[in-house]
């Protein structure tokens, strides 16, 4: 298993899953993506194109998501 997959994983487990839903799809060797999306209880809103992803492995890094998240609290209780 790659090191970035293993910080994906380890972000995924310290998520705050009440504001954000990250996707993830991997192989678990070396290839991944993930995709960073607001958590919405209301699932029409969910899956409508009114909650577009706010950021994306084709895009942006695992530095950006970790400081992403960090800046806007998604981290439970403080972690990470």
């Amino acid at each position: 298993m790659s090191k970035d997959i293993e910080r994906l994983i380890k972000i995924q487990n310290v998520i705050d899953k009440s504001l954000y839903h990250l996707f993830i799809e991997t192989d678990l060797e070396s290839k991944y993506k993930w995709i960073l999306f607001l958590n919405n209880p209301n699932l029409d809103y969910y899956l409508s194109t009114f909650n577009p992803a706010i950021m994306d492995s084709n895009v942006d890094s695992l530095d950006d998501l970790e400081e992403y998240l960090k800046k806007h609290s998604g981290f439970k209780n403080g972690m990470f």
